[in-house]
């Protein structure tokens, strides 16, 4: 009876180590040293991203005046969506404009200077030779792009040399603690942080059988772009995996990547202190 009663409390006891959360509260810094171990940081490869809903826009022109000259001698700005290549112009009041030659690359005619534009986030900067006046309107021209492929697009790799530079193809995951910054390889980069965590299966402490299993919800967003979703440490392909929903402008994508694999050596398990 009491090898019974011993058995029945070991049971118990696995029960409270496995499946446990934490969950973060509204502008909470805390965080459970307890998932430590969870590591999500790498580059995930873009096997999926699949349109949702929003404006289709390769057909669609758009022109932004948002920006005015102050005497210096650079402008900066972003239109907030990727562009198609050799379609972006960036006109300084009378004085002249620059136009994309196809490969990011701003030129002019008639103003001495450059520029580049990242055709993914649709950020854009140029440089004067001689600096203009303050006042002058300056106003940028363009036709957006898809940056996920209409209908369902499917990536087998991150060579974006394949790829317009304005599809999405591999996102890189940093994180510290509780805090992830995701950047798309397109540009569009976004930071936040974990909102909940549940592990699922744990490394056992005697035999250093079993592994690390994470569900991790996370949320991130930056400038005119925000991806919601979840990050898996799957055992025993000890490969991790991203699921998410991207809204990007007034286009809403579903995302799903797969990262390196996840060696478990000198991970620490779980314990109940910080559940």
């Amino acid at each position: 009876m009491q090898r019974k009663s011993l058995s029945l409390s070991l049971v118990a006891l696995a029960s409270l180590l496995v499946g446990c959360e934490w969950t973060s509260s509204s502008g909470s810094s805390s965080w459970s040293d307890s998932y430590d171990s969870m590591n999500f940081a790498g580059t995930y490869r873009i096997m999926r991203v699949t349109y949702i809903s929003g404006s289709e826009s390769e057909e669609r022109e758009v022109s932004k005046s948002n920006w005015k000259t102050d005497g210096s001698a650079s402008a900066t700005g972003s239109v907030g969506e990727a562009v198609r290549a050799g379609t972006f112009s960036v006109e300084i009041g009378t004085v002249g404009t620059f136009h994309d030659d196809g490969s990011g690359t701003l030129v002019s005619d008639d103003i001495n200077g450059t520029g580049k534009v990242t055709y993914g986030s649709g950020a854009w900067s140029v440089t004067f030779g001689v600096s203009p006046s303050a006042g002058h309107t300056i106003t940028v021209r363009y036709q957006a792009a898809d940056v996920g492929g209409s209908g369902g697009s499917s990536y087998t790799g991150i060579d974006t040399t394949q790829y317009d530079k304005t599809k999405v193809t591999a996102i890189t995951v940093s994180q510290t603690g509780q805090y992830i910054t995701m950047a798309f390889n397109n540009g569009v980069s976004m930071s936040g942080r974990f909102t909940s965590v549940r592990q699922t299966g744990e490394i056992n402490e005697d035999t250093g059988a079993g592994a690390n299993t994470y569900n991790a919800q996370f949320e991130v967003s930056g400038g005119s772009s925000k991806l919601v979703g979840t990050l898996n440490y799957d055992y025993p392909s000890h490969n991790r995996f991203l699921d998410g929903t991207w809204t990007y402008g007034n286009k809403v994508y579903d995302v799903h990547a797969i990262g390196p694999a996840w060696t478990e050596s000198g991970a620490t398990t779980l314990t109940t202190e910080s559940n």
